[in-house]
């Protein structure tokens, strides 16, 4: 999936929460997405979690949290709570697909 494909999906995604998504904006929502692209997971460290822990998907996901927290500091407006759940809700939804694609 292209990363132009995979901000839509993010963004449509997020339509669920209409207010949430309506506050942060497709242009913040893009840039998150974009900053959890570049730091997504090489499949060697999806291999490692898979070995060492006993939920993996979990893993990779706190851990790329926590990487996009420190690419995407400069929240501007954005509450530090809206940007906890949507930088938890954007790597949820990237790293479900990226799941998805390792195992077909």
């Amino acid at each position: 999936m292209s990363d132009a494909a995979l901000q839509q999906h993010v963004w449509d995604c997020l339509a669920q929460y209409p207010l949430r998504r309506a506050i942060l904006g497709r242009q913040r929502c893009d840039a998150i997405v974009a900053a959890a692209i570049q730091e997504r997971p090489s499949a060697s460290s999806i291999a490692a979690a898979r070995r060492w822990y006993s939920d993996p998907e979990k893993s990779v996901r706190r851990d790329l949290e926590r990487r996009v927290w420190v690419v995407y500091r400069d929240c501007g407006s954005v509450t530090t709570m809206l940007l906890c759940w949507v930088i938890s809700a954007i790597v949820q939804i990237l790293v479900a697909i990226w799941w998805e694609q390792i195992h077909e």
